[in-house]
């Protein structure tokens, strides 16, 4: 089970990629440019949200092995 922190910010990432998707055709007609932003912006956060999984997981880990979890 994930992390209640990491399911929010899982589900915000989610919320964020949907709501741009649901605007492409829209940037698009108005300028070609912003769907290069928009793909760039659901790549960044995608990868934030890995990011910071990747550090939860390890703090964990230091945690244990301390053995304050």
């Amino acid at each position: 089970m994930k992390d209640p922190a990491m399911q929010e910010l899982s589900d915000a990432t989610t919320a964020l990629i949907e709501a741009t998707s649901g605007c492409m055709g829209h940037l698009a007609a108005q300028n070609p440019e912003l769907i290069e932003w928009v793909s760039a912006v659901r790549a960044h956060a995608r990868a934030v949200e890995a990011v910071v999984e990747s550090l939860g997981i390890r703090l964990h880990e230091t945690r244990m092995n301390a053995g304050l979890d």
